[in-house]
């Protein structure tokens, strides 16, 4: 990855904001507090300590990619004080004047662009309940066997997107079609921040394309509903 001399500029201005807004001095405040219910008599035995430990580990993580942003900012400043000159070529690319000064550089400037992606991504997902684990739903409507073939094209892109994801989640309920696909699933996704990610796909899911399922093979519009709704810990 090679950033022009204006791009690394709006990154590194980017990751300043973000340490101001990332909540740094609350998160550590959380952390003490859940640290602290770990050291109470009997709390192995509570029914919320799986979800504390949870938290003091989300937390952790958290803290960890703000320290880790906040270094990358010292590493790029150190680069710059030992020498490596920021130059522009005729391409306005960013050049460092010594090579292996360049390849240090350049390295940084990716771990730059990756961390600070993934925590604005994550400064996104504070609503109430974006922390949650999501309960995960796939209805047909209207549209008869071609809806719940849709529905079930639905299903295997979502499973296979909470895969890729690293998620844990189960089948809770499937009444699948007669002749194809499915009526309707129903899915836990016990995943930090699933519901946060997750949210966006309630609602409608359309259809439209030449049915297998018709005998006169013409254009049909099938319909599918997706719910999301968070698991919230009782």
């Amino acid at each position: 990855m090679t950033l022009s001399k204006a791009e690394l500029q709006q990154w590194l201005t980017k990751a300043q904001d973000l340490l101001v807004t990332a909540g740094e001095v609350e998160k550590r405040a959380q952390l003490q507090i859940e640290q602290t219910k770990m050291t109470h008599p009997g709390f192995w035995d509570l029914p919320e300590a799986q979800a504390v430990v949870q938290n003091i580990s989300q937390l952790e993580g958290e803290l960890g990619q703000i320290n880790s942003l906040r270094q990358i900012l010292t590493d790029i400043q150190a680069l710059q004080e030992l020498g490596a000159t920021l130059t522009t070529n005729q391409t306005n690319q960013v050049e460092v004047v010594d090579a292996e000064l360049q390849r240090e550089f350049q390295q940084v400037a990716k771990q730059l662009v990756v961390l600070t992606t993934q925590l604005e991504l994550k400064q996104y997902l504070t609503g109430r309940y974006d922390a949650c684990g999501a309960l995960f739903s796939i209805h047909s409507g209207q549209g008869g066997t071609e809806a719940m073939d849709w529905a079930d094209m639905l299903r295997r892109l979502y499973t296979r997107y909470f895969e890729r994801k690293g998620w844990k989640f189960q089948l809770v309920s499937e009444s699948r079609g007669e002749d194809a696909g499915i009526k309707e699933a129903v899915y836990e996704v016990i995943a930090h921040n699933a519901y946060g990610y997750l949210k966006g796909e309630h609602g409608t899911h359309r259809l439209v394309r030449q049915s297998p399922f018709n005998a006169d093979n013409l254009r049909q519009t099938s319909f599918a509903l997706v719910e999301v709704l968070p698991l919230i810990a009782t």
